[in-house]
C-alpha cells in the first residue's frame, strides 16, 4: 500500500506521453496505489481526471523566486492526506518494470513495525528506441545504462521520517542537491537506508544526458546544501548500509552492505 506522489512537468507535446506512461507503471504495481500530482502547470488537473479516481490534483505548491516547485510543500502536502503510511516521491519520467511491490515487502517486514527506512537507488538511462518500447506498450524489453551514483530519482519512505513542516529546507526541485539532503538527513538521524538498485527496475524516459544549469536557482539550492550539513559525497546511493539482491528462493534479499 503506498501513495505515489510527483511534481509534474506541463502535460505538453514533449512531455505528454512520457509522464503518462510513467504514471500508468506506478499505478499497476497493486490496486492499493494511489498517487498524487503536486502543482498546476497545464494539463495537470485533466490528466488526473484522465487517469482515474486513484490519481489525485494538489493545485498549489510553493514556488521558488523563479517560480519554480519547492520540494519540502509538496512532501509536507501530500503527507497531510495521503491514504497509506509508505510514500514514494519519484520524478514523473521514472519508468517502474519490476521490484517495488516485492522490495518494499522485504523491507517493510524485516524491520516491522518500524517505518524509520528509506529506499533509493540508482536508475537506468534508455536511448529514444527504448523510450518508443516503453510507449508501445512493451516495457519488459527496456535496457538500459546505471545512471551515476549521486542523482537519485525516486524515495520510498514511512510517512514520518522527515517529522514536522520545516525540517526540510524549501529545496527547488531538480535543481540540485536536494535529493542527496533527503537521504544524508535520514541517515544521520539513523534512519535504516536501502539501495534497492539491484532489484527495482526504474527506467528514466526523459533526457538522458542532463547537467545542471549553473545559475542563480542552482547556486540557491547549493547555499541550502552548505546550510542544512551537506558534506562531499554524503547521500550517495552508494552512502547506503544497506543493499538488495535478487535472491534464488525470493525475489528480494536485503544485505548488509559491509557483508558482501
Amino acid at each position: 500500500m503506498i501513495s505515489f506522489f510527483t511534481i509534474p512537468r506541463a502535460f505538453d507535446d514533449k512531455y505528454n506521453d512520457i509522464q503518462i506512461a510513467s504514471i500508468q507503471s506506478w499505478l499497476s504495481i497493486s490496486d492499493e496505489v494511489e498517487v498524487w500530482l503536486v502543482g498546476n502547470d497545464s494539463g495537470v488537473g485533466k490528466v488526473s481526471d484522465f487517469l482515474g479516481p486513484r490519481v489525485h490534483h494538489i493545485l498549489s505548491v510553493n514556488r521558488s523566486p523563479w517560480k519554480t516547485p519547492l520540494i519540502d510543500d509538496a512532501f509536507y502536502q501530500v503527507m497531510d492526506v495521503a491514504s497509506y503510511d509508505i510514500l514514494c516521491y519519484v520524478n514523473t519520467d521514472i519508468y517502474f518494470v519490476f521490484g517495488v511491490k516485492e522490495t518494499v515487502e522485504l523491507v517493510r517486514d524485516m524491520f516491522f513495525p518500524s517505518l524509520g527506512w528509506i529506499i533509493t537507488g540508482q536508475r537506468f538511462d534508455v536511448n529514444e528506441d527504448h523510450i518508443k518500447l516503453a510507449l508501445g506498450g512493451y516495457p519488459i524489453k527496456l535496457r538500459g545504462e546505471r545512471h551515476c551514483r549521486h542523482g537519485e530519482d525516486y524515495f520510498i519512505f514511512g510517512k514520518g521520517i522527515y517529522g514536522h513542516r520545516g525540517h526540510i529546507p524549501p529545496f527547488a526541485v531538480g535543481r540540485s542537491a536536494w535529493d542527496n539532503w533527503l537521504l544524508m538527513d535520514a541517515q544521520d538521524r539513523g534512519m535504516k537506508a536501502i539501495d534497492a538498485t539491484g532489484t527495482i527496475d526504474a527506467f528514466h524516459l526523459g533526457q538522458t544526458k542532463h547537467h545542471h544549469t549553473i545559475n542563480d536557482e542552482y547556486r540557491y539550492n547549493q547555499r541550502l546544501w552548505r546550510e542544512n550539513g551537506g558534506r562531499d559525497r554524503a547521500g550517495w546511493v552508494d552512502s547506503t548500509e544497506w543493499i538488495t539482491r535478487p535472491g534464488e528462493s525470493t525475489p528480494v534479499v536485503l544485505h548488509h552492505r559491509g557483508d558482501l
